[in-house]
């Protein structure tokens, strides 16, 4: 996941079968945001939150990748 200032970019396999889920979660385990999605690039602007760290969860099916990102 590439930060770009204040967006994200995810880019997922083109041939999903299935929606994948994102969520993005504060330290104190907050949800910020929630959504799914089905395009193969996804830009996530997060404009709106405070300079931190964030947890950025990605579920696809079985499987779950966890990201730690970091806005300042």
């Amino acid at each position: 996941i590439p930060g770009f200032g204040n967006k994200l970019l995810l880019r997922a396999p083109k041939d999903l079968s299935n929606p994948y889920r994102i969520s993005i979660v504060d330290l104190q385990g907050a949800k910020l945001k929630d959504f799914e999605s089905m395009e193969s690039i996804l830009s996530i602007d997060l404009d709106e939150l405070p300079m931190g760290v964030y947890i950025v969860s990605i579920v696809y099916e079985s499987r779950r990748e966890l990201i730690t990102w970091l806005k300042n």
